[in-house]
Parts: C-alpha cells; sequence; structure tokens
C-alpha cells in the first residue's frame, strides 16, 4: 500500500510569486472574500515562527476562481475590494497607468 501524497506547502513569499500577487496581498485574501456576496477566502495550510504557508493545491484554485468573472449588479462593474486598490496603487506607484499622473 502507498502512502497518499503528500501536500506541498509553499511560503507567503514563493506563493506569491508563483501566483504573481505581493505576499501582503495573499495576507488580505485570508481575512477578507474578495468577491461581493461570496465568503471564499484563501485559506491557510500552516503559520511557522512569523511566516505563513499556502497548500500549493488550494493555492491554485483560488488564483483560478478569482479569474473567473466577478459577480455584478445590474450591468454594473463589480466593486474592487480596498485590498486589491491597495495592492494595485502600490504596483504602479501610485500613479495612473494611462497618463501617469500621480493620483491621490
Amino acid at each position: 500500500m502507498t502512502a497518499p501524497p503528500q501536500k506541498r506547502l509553499l511560503n507567503e513569499f514563493e506563493s506569491a510569486a508563483m501566483v504573481g500577487m505581493s505576499p501582503d496581498l495573499l495576507r488580505w485574501f485570508t481575512s477578507y472574500a474578495p468577491k461581493q456576496g461570496i465568503d471564499r477566502k484563501l485559506s491557510i495550510a500552516q503559520t511557522k515562527e512569523d511566516l505563513i504557508f499556502f497548500d500549493e493545491e488550494e493555492l491554485r484554485s483560488f488564483d483560478d476562481w478569482l479569474r473567473l468573472p466577478w459577480p455584478h449588479v445590474g450591468g454594473q462593474r463589480p466593486q474592487i475590494p480596498s485590498g486589491i486598490r491597495r495592492e494595485i496603487k502600490m504596483e504602479a506607484n501610485g500613479a495612473c497607468a494611462i497618463c501617469l499622473c500621480v493620483a491621490n
């Protein structure tokens, strides 16, 4: 009889590199459900000292789910959660992606 395959755990930095997000945004996803009306949050597999570890399979599943269409009401664009807005601003150094002016 063979042992079941072990889950592959990735620290938050390896996880962030795999899905192209910052460790801060991944931590945000563990506390907040990003899609309005859906309670799904990113599960933490393990914590050790000050590091968070994610199960690779759960991380891939969550990333795939994020890429699916977001729920919206009345044909309007869905609201962008504050954690994601903050991440976008940090990535763009606070500048508009179109005109490159610094946003407030």
